[in-house]
């Protein structure tokens, strides 16, 4: 029987404790984030980053523009990254 390679034996990085802890804060500072948008621009951004719609789908779905939409994406992201590069 052949002996494992190393590479078999060392966990993968998300089983580090600490990587597992940093992986957490992060999903809490999106979620407080996502909590915090404007209602629309939440309602915008779930429909499209967790129900999978499309930006028409979603436009149509609120009765606004898909450049409304846009927007709305484009705030929820900016707001995202902004609450990620504070940690």
């Amino acid at each position: 029987m052949a002996e494992p390679d190393e590479t078999e034996i060392i966990a993968p990085s998300f089983y580090e404790p600490e990587a597992k802890l940093a992986s957490q804060q992060q999903l809490v500072l999106l979620n407080r984030c996502i909590e915090s948008l404007p209602t629309k621009t939440k309602q915008a951004f779930v429909l499209y980053k967790f129900k999978n719609q499309s930006q028409s789908q979603i436009a149509e779905q609120m009765g606004v523009s898909v450049s409304m939409v846009e927007k709305h994406l484009a705030t929820a992201m900016l707001a995202c990254r902004q609450a990620l590069k504070k940690q």
